[in-house]
Protein backbone atom coordinates (compact mmCIF):
# COMPACT_ATOMS: atom_id res chain seq x y z
CA UNK A 1 0.00 0.00 0.00
CA UNK A 2 0.82 3.41 -0.89
CA UNK A 3 2.40 5.83 2.10
CA UNK A 4 1.75 8.90 -0.51
CA UNK A 5 -0.17 11.58 0.72
CA UNK A 6 -3.22 11.76 -1.53
CA UNK A 7 -5.24 15.51 -3.12
CA UNK A 8 -8.31 16.02 -1.52
CA UNK A 9 -11.03 19.18 -2.95
CA UNK A 10 -12.60 19.57 0.01
CA UNK A 11 -10.38 21.79 3.28
CA UNK A 12 -10.50 19.99 6.18
CA UNK A 13 -11.11 22.78 8.63
CA UNK A 14 -9.91 22.22 12.59
CA UNK A 15 -9.81 25.50 14.30
CA UNK A 16 -6.09 26.28 13.32
CA UNK A 17 -5.00 27.89 9.84
CA UNK A 18 -1.83 26.68 10.25
CA UNK A 19 -2.35 23.05 11.19
CA UNK A 20 -5.06 23.05 8.16
CA UNK A 21 -2.97 24.02 5.49
CA UNK A 22 0.32 21.48 7.24
CA UNK A 23 -2.12 18.46 7.12
CA UNK A 24 -3.59 19.26 3.44
CA UNK A 25 -2.68 16.58 1.02
CA UNK A 26 -2.56 13.43 3.35
CA UNK A 27 -5.43 10.94 3.53
CA UNK A 28 -4.83 9.08 7.23
CA UNK A 29 -4.56 11.29 9.89
CA UNK A 30 -4.95 10.79 13.51
CA UNK A 31 -5.61 12.83 16.80
CA UNK A 32 -4.99 11.12 19.82
CA UNK A 33 -4.93 11.81 23.39
CA UNK A 34 -7.35 11.78 26.44
CA UNK A 35 -10.34 10.59 25.47
CA UNK A 36 -12.70 13.41 26.75
CA UNK A 37 -10.17 16.11 25.00
CA UNK A 38 -10.05 14.45 22.24
CA UNK A 39 -14.24 13.61 21.90
CA UNK A 40 -14.65 17.62 22.38
CA UNK A 41 -12.08 17.97 19.04
CA UNK A 42 -14.60 14.90 17.21
CA UNK A 43 -17.46 17.62 18.31
CA UNK A 44 -15.46 20.67 16.56
CA UNK A 45 -14.39 18.88 13.96
CA UNK A 46 -17.78 17.26 13.03
CA UNK A 47 -19.68 20.77 13.51
CA UNK A 48 -16.61 22.38 11.44
CA UNK A 49 -16.66 20.33 8.46
CA UNK A 50 -19.56 19.53 6.24
CA UNK A 51 -19.49 15.89 3.54
CA UNK A 52 -18.16 13.47 5.96
CA UNK A 53 -19.35 10.44 7.57
CA UNK A 54 -18.65 9.05 11.16
CA UNK A 55 -17.95 5.55 12.12
CA UNK A 56 -18.25 5.77 15.86
CA UNK A 57 -17.25 2.77 18.16
CA UNK A 58 -18.88 3.52 21.54
CA UNK A 59 -21.76 1.63 23.96
CA UNK A 60 -22.50 4.53 25.92
CA UNK A 61 -21.97 7.93 25.45
CA UNK A 62 -20.00 10.24 23.56
CA UNK A 63 -21.71 12.24 20.19
CA UNK A 64 -23.89 15.08 21.51
CA UNK A 65 -25.79 15.97 18.48
CA UNK A 66 -26.90 19.57 20.34
CA UNK A 67 -23.05 20.37 19.71
CA UNK A 68 -23.29 19.43 15.88
CA UNK A 69 -24.20 22.72 13.35
CA UNK A 70 -23.77 20.94 10.22
CA UNK A 71 -25.66 17.43 9.88
CA UNK A 72 -27.45 17.64 6.99
CA UNK A 73 -24.20 16.00 4.88
CA UNK A 74 -22.79 14.22 7.56
CA UNK A 75 -23.84 10.49 8.20
CA UNK A 76 -22.68 8.71 11.78
CA UNK A 77 -22.89 4.93 11.87
CA UNK A 78 -22.41 3.75 15.34
CA UNK A 79 -20.29 0.57 16.39
CA UNK A 80 -20.82 -1.70 19.23
CA UNK A 81 -17.94 -4.45 18.94
CA UNK A 82 -15.09 -5.38 16.67
CA UNK A 83 -17.37 -6.99 13.57
CA UNK A 84 -20.38 -4.55 13.16
CA UNK A 85 -16.85 -2.03 12.98
CA UNK A 86 -15.34 -4.22 10.69
CA UNK A 87 -18.81 -4.36 8.81
CA UNK A 88 -18.66 -0.81 8.67
CA UNK A 89 -15.42 -0.42 6.95
CA UNK A 90 -16.53 -3.13 4.39
CA UNK A 91 -20.03 -0.92 3.49
CA UNK A 92 -17.93 2.33 3.19
CA UNK A 93 -15.09 0.38 1.17
CA UNK A 94 -18.01 -0.82 -1.34
CA UNK A 95 -19.29 3.27 -2.01
CA UNK A 96 -18.27 4.61 -4.95
CA UNK A 97 -18.38 8.08 -3.65
CA UNK A 98 -14.76 9.52 -2.30
CA UNK A 99 -15.24 12.92 -2.28
CA UNK A 100 -16.21 12.73 1.62
CA UNK A 101 -14.28 12.59 4.55
CA UNK A 102 -14.36 9.85 6.78
CA UNK A 103 -13.84 10.20 10.31
CA UNK A 104 -13.33 7.22 12.62
CA UNK A 105 -13.90 7.39 16.34
CA UNK A 106 -12.14 5.63 18.77
CA UNK A 107 -11.87 2.26 16.27
CA UNK A 108 -9.77 0.49 18.84
CA UNK A 109 -12.29 0.56 21.92
CA UNK A 110 -13.42 -2.98 21.27
CA UNK A 111 -9.78 -4.56 19.74
CA UNK A 112 -9.16 -7.00 22.45
CA UNK A 113 -6.11 -9.07 20.50
CA UNK A 114 -3.33 -7.68 18.15
CA UNK A 115 -4.60 -9.88 15.30
CA UNK A 116 -8.01 -7.69 15.68
CA UNK A 117 -5.76 -4.36 15.91
CA UNK A 118 -3.75 -5.20 12.71
CA UNK A 119 -7.55 -6.39 10.83
CA UNK A 120 -8.81 -2.64 12.28
CA UNK A 121 -5.53 -0.77 10.72
CA UNK A 122 -5.54 -2.74 7.23
CA UNK A 123 -8.33 -1.78 6.66
CA UNK A 124 -8.06 1.48 7.65
CA UNK A 125 -5.33 1.80 5.23
CA UNK A 126 -7.27 0.87 2.30
CA UNK A 127 -9.29 3.10 3.01
CA UNK A 128 -6.98 5.44 2.83
CA UNK A 129 -6.28 4.57 -0.49
CA UNK A 130 -9.38 6.26 -1.91
CA UNK A 131 -10.75 8.98 0.53
CA UNK A 132 -9.49 11.00 3.83
CA UNK A 133 -9.63 8.48 6.75
CA UNK A 134 -9.24 11.21 10.26
CA UNK A 135 -9.25 9.15 13.40
CA UNK A 136 -9.44 9.66 16.85
CA UNK A 137 -8.27 7.66 19.10
CA UNK A 138 -7.71 7.19 22.85
CA UNK A 139 -3.97 7.14 24.81
CA UNK A 140 -2.55 4.20 26.48
CA UNK A 141 -1.43 4.26 29.54
CA UNK A 142 2.24 5.53 27.87
CA UNK A 143 0.92 8.27 26.38
CA UNK A 144 0.83 5.94 22.64
CA UNK A 145 -2.21 5.88 20.59
CA UNK A 146 -4.46 2.80 21.44
CA UNK A 147 -3.91 0.28 17.99
CA UNK A 148 -0.12 -0.84 18.31
CA UNK A 149 3.24 -0.08 16.15
CA UNK A 150 1.78 -1.22 13.09
CA UNK A 151 -0.96 1.19 13.39
CA UNK A 152 1.31 4.19 14.13
CA UNK A 153 3.54 3.89 11.40
CA UNK A 154 0.61 3.38 8.96
CA UNK A 155 -0.61 6.60 10.18
CA UNK A 156 0.89 9.55 8.10
CA UNK A 157 0.26 12.37 10.57
CA UNK A 158 -0.17 11.63 14.34
CA UNK A 159 -1.22 14.65 16.70
CA UNK A 160 -1.64 14.48 20.46
CA UNK A 161 -4.54 16.53 21.84
CA UNK A 162 -3.83 17.84 25.50
CA UNK A 163 -6.50 19.78 27.35
CA UNK A 164 -4.19 22.34 29.11
CA UNK A 165 -5.26 23.57 32.62
CA UNK A 166 -5.59 27.33 32.93
CA UNK A 167 -5.09 29.49 36.29
CA UNK A 168 -8.31 29.98 37.89
CA UNK A 169 -9.76 26.60 36.99
CA UNK A 170 -10.32 26.71 33.21
CA UNK A 171 -9.16 24.54 30.44
CA UNK A 172 -8.41 24.96 26.52
CA UNK A 173 -7.37 22.27 23.88
CA UNK A 174 -3.90 22.12 22.65
CA UNK A 175 -1.81 20.27 20.71
CA UNK A 176 1.05 18.15 21.97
Amino acid sequence: ASQQPHHHTAKLRLGSAPLEEALQGFSFIEFYGEWFTVLDYLHYTLSANTNTRLIYVQLFGGINPYTLTHTDTNLIVRCFDHNTLLEAFNRVNQDSQTEYTLLVANPYLHAETPRQQTEITAHLRSLAQKRRVVTFNQETKTHTPRGGHFHASSVHILIHLETQRLRGGGSRLGVG
